[in-house]
């Protein structure tokens, strides 16, 4: 049987396959003439602060779950403060490293990985406030985490932020884009490289494929 043309699906819906990276459609693609709804409060609404000032990293397409929040803590075994040589700083390259243990705490601890990416947004007041504010804890939870792992000198440069997405992102900014300053730590390690007889070959390896990364 075939389907009129006129409830037929859209063709922005028709073209796209599940699974595939294409982004949904906007209501305007669909031909809806049903005004868009305006915007969810920012998080600052919920503490009285103004919004974010010229300058800040442009914002990204929120992803707000459905799925009821709960308050989930670090379990104070895996919340102490890293031996120095893991806290992260500036003049010991060792951003990569840091991430990688940062991420492995809070992907055990339900969903605060989420926090540190910009598109998971906290619910709308309006319509979920007891979420809202159980995303706000958690999200100042992950923020204080982050920063009880990063050293003395690396804490003074810490802004003053609202979410602990934009406090990961300014790190991120900070340690990866550092031009002369990255490839200088990069040839230290590519020259330390030494490959011992003794010891397994994988392991060593790997380690020269993580820094050449």
């Amino acid at each position: 049987m075939t389907i009129p043309r006129s409830t037929a699906f859209p063709d922005a819906l028709a073209s796209s396959a599940p699974g595939d990276d294409a982004t949904e459609p906007s209501l305007s693609s669909l031909g809806s003439s049903a005004p868009v709804p305006a915007s969810d409060p920012p998080v600052a609404a919920l503490f009285g602060k103004s919004p974010s000032a010229p300058g800040d990293p442009p914002a990204v397409a929120s992803m707000v779950d459905d799925e009821p929040i709960r308050i989930t803590v670090i379990p104070p075994s895996m919340l102490k403060r890293w031996d120095d040589a893991l806290l992260l700083d500036l003049t010991a390259g060792n951003y990569r490293k840091w991430k990688k243990e940062l991420h492995e705490v809070l992907s055990v601890c339900d969903t605060l990985d989420m926090y540190t990416s910009p598109s998971y947004a906290c619910p709308p007041r309006a319509t979920r406030l007891e979420d809202a504010r159980k995303w706000v804890i958690n999200d100042r939870h992950v923020q204080a985490f982050i920063r009880l792992q990063c050293s003395e000198n690396e804490r003074e440069h810490l802004p003053a932020v609202q979410t602990a997405s934009e406090l990961y992102a300014f790190l991120a900014a900070r340690h990866l884009n550092r031009g002369t300053h990255t490839q200088v730590f990069l040839l230290r390690d590519l020259l330390a490289l030494r490959f011992d007889q003794g010891q397994a070959l994988a392991p060593q390896a790997q380690n020269a494929i993580r820094i050449c990364r």
